[in-house]
């Protein structure tokens, strides 16, 4: 079976957070949704907004695959669709069916099985993930439950409600090594400086491979510090953190999405929020929780 990732008319609503990236190469909760359809066998294709096409194919390239016009079912996923596991076992369910079908989320498509050949010969589009690409009439409705970002404060709630099941499955599936209670480590002779103090009553905290931390800081779980992170002297990083690679952070960050190659290391707060990559935050930059 082929397997689509798109993006439909709705991704625009979650500028500015994917006018730099397709809505599924956003980090959410430690994944992205692009991580986890991995787990699907085969290559994968995908759909995006046409000012995306280039960046597409020069980051995921060597994973992307043609529309097989010989397979007689295509599984199209919509890459609004939270990113967690749960959701993947979902789309199994749907992608074990031999027969059209389809799931909405309000007025949205989620994702469906459809015939190859309803997305024609040529290179589908954005504006075909419509209503109008699944046939009702031919097509079963099935009541999956899948969760769609509707809107760039959906990215910040689901990063909370959805943290603690996402580390669980990083636990459970990747190599970790305990290093002091509740903290885990990538790297076998990774040690924590003895003045960093961690609290993990509430979750775990995770540090992937080359991180590094400096003395007097404060790490509360659930975390997910990606591989090459830098923590600044006398950092408080808390309740539901998580960011990419090569990041340099620092000061107070709470319930935060940091993508890659971004930096918050000087003293000031950052909570709420998720910033892009290529992004720095110069000393003493603040944000409020405030609605």
């Amino acid at each position: 079976m082929n397997l689509l990732l798109f993006e439909d008319g709705q991704v625009d609503l979650l500028d500015p957070v994917t006018s730099g990236r397709p809505a599924w190469a956003v980090t959410c909760a430690s994944y992205r949704l692009v991580d986890l359809i991995g787990r699907f066998p085969g290559k994968w294709t995908a759909v995006v907004r046409p000012f995306l096409e280039e960046v597409v194919k020069k980051d995921w390239g060597p994973l992307l695959g043609e529309i097989d016009q010989a397979e007689p079912w295509t599984l199209v996923v919509n890459g609004r669709i939270a990113p967690v596991p749960s959701s993947i076992e979902q789309l199994r369910r749907l992608a074990s069916r031999d027969s059209a079908a389809h799931c909405f989320v309000g007025d949205s498509l989620a994702a469906a099985v459809i015939p190859t050949a309803r997305l024609g010969d040529n290179k589908p589009s954005v504006e075909l993930f419509e209503r109008r690409l699944v046939d009702e009439s031919a097509s079963k409705p099935l009541n999956l439950e899948l969760e769609l970002i509707e809107g760039v404060h959906d990215y910040v709630r689901v990063n909370g409600t959805t943290f603690s099941e996402n580390l669980d499955d990083r636990l459970d599936r990747d190599s970790w090594f305990e290093v002091v209670d509740g903290v885990f480590s990538e790297d076998m002779d990774f040690r924590l400086p003895a003045n960093v103090a961690c609290e993990t009553s509430r979750g775990p905290i995770l540090l992937s491979t080359g991180c590094q931390i400096l003395p007097f800081v404060f790490l509360k779980g659930p975390l997910f510090i990606g591989p090459n992170n830098r923590i600044a002297e006398h950092s408080a990083i808390k309740d539901c953190v998580a960011t990419g690679t090569n990041c340099k952070l620092g000061g107070e960050i709470e319930a935060s999405v940091v993508e890659s190659w971004s930096n918050k290391q000087h003293h000031g707060f950052l909570g709420h929020a998720h910033v892009g990559s290529w992004v720095n935050l110069g000393a003493g930059t603040c944000n409020s929780d405030l609605k």
